[in-house]
Parts: C-alpha cells; sequence; structure tokens
C-alpha cells in the first residue's frame, strides 16, 4: 500500500461516507448504531470542529420581513450600480445571483472599494455560508429569505457590540439531526442530506480511521493571499475541522 499525493482545489463531501452513515442512524435514538456501540455528534463536537458558539439568543422561529427581496436588490443596486436585476424565487435570493458579489469581481486589490460595496459583498458571502454549509435545504439552488436579516444585521455592523450573540452552534447540530432524520426516511433516488454534511462529514473523520483524508502536517496553519503566496499566521489560529480542510490531502492506493 501507498500514499498518493493530490492538490485539492475545493473541499469536497464524501457521498459514499455521508450514505453509510445516514443507513446506520435510528430514528428512535438520533444515534448511529455500530457494532461497536452507539455514536452521535455533540455540541462539543461542533464547537471543536466548526468553531460556531453554542451561548447566545435562540436563533428562530424566524419569519422573513416583508418585501425583504425587493429590498436587499435596493441596497446591492446601490453599492454596485451594475448589478442585475434580482435573480430569486420565492424561497429567496438564488445562489448564481449571489456569486457575482465576489470581492474579486469588483476590482480588489485594484481598486479601492467603498464600504457600501464591502458591506453587501460581506452580506452575500454570509448568506452563501448559511445557504450552502450551514443550513442546507431540498431547495438547492436558494437561500432561505428568513436568513437576510440576520446577515444585513452582521454585514452592516460597525463593532462586535451591534451583532446579537446567538447560539449557531445549537441549531446547525439540530439541522444536522433533522436533516438525518429526513434522510433516513425518504425513499426517492433523488433525495438529498440537508442540515449541515459538512459537520457529519468532519465528526466521522475526527473519531473514525475508516474513509479519513491523510493530510499533511508539515507545513504549518496559515492562509494564502489573493495570489496564492503561502503566509504563516499566529492569529485566529482555525478549528479543529479546518485540519481536514487542508490543500494537501493524500490517498491510499493498493500497488498490485
Amino acid at each position: 500500500m501507498e500514499l498518493h499525493k493530490r492538490q485539492v482545489t475545493r473541499f469536497s463531501y464524501d457521498r459514499s461516507l455521508l450514505t453509510c452513515l445516514v443507513d446506520r442512524w435510528r430514528l428512535e435514538t438520533h444515534m448511529f448504531h455500530f457494532s461497536w456501540g452507539e455514536m452521535t455528534p455533540t455540541l462539543q463536537d461542533v464547537s471543536y470542529l466548526l468553531g460556531l458558539p453554542l451561548a447566545g439568543a435562540a436563533i428562530g422561529p424566524l419569519e422573513a420581513e416583508n418585501g425583504c427581496l425587493a429590498s436587499m436588490h435596493a441596497r446591492f443596486l446601490a453599492a454596485v450600480p451594475t448589478t442585475t436585476v434580482l435573480d430569486n424565487d420565492h424561497h429567496g435570493p438564488l445562489f448564481r445571483w449571489l456569486s457575482q458579489f465576489q470581492i474579486v469581481s469588483l476590482g480588489y486589490p485594484n481598486v479601492e472599494l467603498s464600504q457600501a460595496q464591502i458591506d453587501r459583498s460581506l452580506e452575500a458571502y454570509i448568506l452563501w455560508l448559511f445557504g450552502r454549509t450551514m443550513f442546507t435545504e431540498n431547495h438547492v439552488t436558494t437561500v432561505d429569505a428568513r436568513l437576510i436579516g440576520i446577515a444585513r444585521e452582521i454585514a452592516d455592523a460597525r463593532c462586535p457590540e451591534n451583532i446579537v450573540h446567538r447560539s449557531f452552534g445549537s441549531v446547525v447540530l439540530a439541522a444536522t439531526y433533522g436533516g438525518i432524520c429526513k434522510a433516513r426516511q425518504l425513499k426517492s433516488r433523488k433525495a438529498g442530506l440537508v442540515g449541515c454534511p459538512l459537520l457529519l462529514q468532519l465528526w466521522s473523520y475526527e473519531r473514525f480511521p475508516i474513509g479519513r483524508p491523510y493530510v499533511s502536517v508539515g507545513k504549518p496553519f496559515g492562509y494564502e493571499d489573493m495570489v496564492g503566496t503561502y503566509v504563516p499566521s499566529n492569529k485566529d489560529l482555525p478549528t479543529m475541522g479546518s485540519f481536514w480542510a487542508r490543500r494537501e490531502v493524500f490517498s491510499k492506493f493498493v500497488t498490485i
């Protein structure tokens, strides 16, 4: 057996691994049943792997504000006059519409951005993070309109004290439990795992050696700047989950 090094440009989901976990989920206990016993992700796993806060105000029940989509389009149009008409359906803004607000597409770092452009880019990123990672849903093309208010509050805040401290960790865990339960009962070939599949996959990497990638530990934690140059950092150390999302991973294969 040898190790084969490969470059990964983005974190990818192991659908086979997630499917196997769902098959071992028991609706009665909210536990995975294995030959050696029962296990399940906990709030501690959420905190360690994703770095989400556990203390704070509850998130929900949420209701979308009247006219929130039109208001959102007006904000983006004021910041970026070339903004296209807000592309959405009744669920909320479409991901393909949000994707055009990447900060590099606005000319950064060669063009100095206004505060409004920075705020709207941050709002778009937070909505993308909510819809694509933390609270995925079956309508996979949109972000839930009920999350627009929270994203706007965070993006427009000028200091941390202006942001309501919310228990994002607990709601992500609850959404993941609900997603696994739903996936366990669906029989459609197009059924998907909603909630936060990222949490489930990272939890499996941490707890079980089977299906776990081999990650390069030779390079210290840091970040890459806009041109791809690696910059070491001793500030804001990443979460445990960042270990499994590195770009240099190894996969096993057997030579005959």
